[in-house]
């Protein structure tokens, strides 16, 4: 009780109010009726979508290809020209990650290996423990005695390995690729149905596998293997995902006030601006966009340094920047200047702090091995691919010369940007007084 009584005074009345009303909704039952468990049909689906219905329930694919906004790559020409980027020993790393996904091995945390003989979802491959199939995720604790610590199985649900599978299939043109994502994507909806299971329980979770979803769509649209009927499925889950997302926003807002505020409104400004067709797309990206200005001035420091105090969730905050502002650029809109500001300073203040030779930085802070866009074949505690691609959004000139960091870069702002300008900017002793940093 004390531990509890601290809490509450150090997080202040607004959190505690919210939190107690949120507690007892829950035993009410109230925030599971509000996430009702549904099959969702394509009717169902249909009824959300805002332009002529005509033939779209039979046609979903010509509805993304024709009435989608600008993605960083088009599908059509994802297998042209490369720009002599992609050497032997870069393609032979990316293949062998991607292999390494089609035979169910997956990397966890950017560090250990799992494999799976049959993909279980809800299972933590280190452990053997599963989490409950048939429970409302409300229902489901975060810290189960019955399996443990949540995050061990959340890690593959974030479906980070697309990025792998996209990336082979842009040098290789393997239709393996294109066919594993479907098998993984078709085997998570069978084992998550709608408001089901832990995969359900975290708004930043939802949103960053709507972003790999995404990427994985728009690298496949074109291929025999996206078919009609898989591209409605995954249109439909990217819409009741961000649904819930948007329903849930408060308690990532007002409970955890943290980057997971920025990921979820980073999820609902990608599917509101790429999906216009959906009848709550201008409510979705409207909202993601308000809250990702203000919660990026609220969270990165005037000085450029994270409310966090973790350089790793920092780097987390400026890949969710990076996605979105480039995404904004390519469909004509743009976020406040004073945003844009503090974000240079956040960038400036993880370039300052880098060493220079291997582009890590201090293990300060928490650190679960997020990389939530993973582009580029760099070790894991190199943050130079999402450094360059991030100031060359903000910019457009890159901060390093080019190297084996670039593909983050290649594959987020272009081919052009890889002939960009160097920024000169020096490295110096720096004091960051908000922060409370000095090197």
């Amino acid at each position: 009780m004390d531990k509890k009584i601290k809490m509450m005074n150090h997080m202040g009345f607004g959190w505690t109010s919210f939190r107690i009303k949120y507690e007892l909704e829950k035993k009410l039952g109230f925030i599971e009726k509000r996430f009702k468990p549904i099959e969702p049909s394509n009717e169902e689906l249909i009824s959300h979508i805002e332009i002529d219905k005509t033939n779209i329930s039979y046609d979903l694919k010509k509805l993304i290809k024709y009435n989608s906004n600008k993605f960083f790559f088009n599908t059509s020409n994802l297998l042209g020209a490369q720009n002599g980027f992609f050497t032997t020993e870069i393609s032979l790393d990316v293949i062998s990650s991607a292999d390494n996904v089609c035979n169910n091995k997956f990397l966890y945390f950017n560090k250990s290996i799992a494999q799976f003989q049959t993909i279980e979802w809800n299972v933590n491959p280190f452990s053997g423990k599963k989490a409950p199939l048939d429970k409302h995720w409300v229902r489901i604790s975060d810290l189960g005695a019955d399996f443990g610590d949540i995050k061990f199985i959340w890690e593959l649900s974030r479906f980070s390995f697309v990025y792998s599978l996209v990336r082979a299939y842009r040098i290789t043109s393997d239709d393996k690729y294109v066919v594993k994502f479907w098998e993984l994507f078709e085997s998570w909806v069978a084992s998550n149905p709608l408001e089901i299971g832990v995969n359900y329980k975290c708004g930043q979770e939802m949103s960053l596998r709507i972003m790999a979803w995404i990427f994985g769509l728009y690298a496949f649209l074109d291929h025999e293997e996206s078919t009609n009927h898989r591209i409605t499925t995954l249109v439909k889950f990217i819409y009741y995902h961000t649904s819930h997302v948007d329903k849930h926003f408060a308690f990532a807002l007002k409970s955890v006030k943290n980057n997971h505020a920025i990921s979820e409104a980073a999820g609902m400004y990608t599917v509101g601006l790429l999906f216009p067709f959906f009848k709550e797309s201008k409510k979705w990206r409207k909202k993601g966009k308000y809250y990702l200005n203000k919660e990026g001035l609220r969270q990165i420091y005037s000085d450029g340094s994270y409310l966090q105090h973790s350089m790793n969730y920092q780097r987390l905050v400026v890949q969710n920047y990076t996605w979105v502002l480039q995404l904004a650029k390519l469909n004509d809109d743009s976020f406040s200047e004073e945003l844009i500001t503090r974000l240079k300073s956040c960038v400036k203040f993880l370039y300052n702090n880098q060493d220079e030779k291997t582009g890590y930085l201090p293990n300060y802070g928490m650190n679960d091995g997020a990389l939530i866009h993973p582009l580029s074949s760099n070790d894991y505690l190199d943050y130079r691919p999402q450094l360059n691609a991030a100031w060359h959004v903000l910019t457009g000139r890159r901060l390093y010369e080019n190297g084996l960091h670039d593909e983050n870069l290649l594959w987020i702002c272009g081919e052009h940007a890889l002939n960009s300008l160097i920024e000169n900017c020096l490295r110096k002793s720096k004091g960051y007084s908000v922060g409370g940093y000095y090197n």
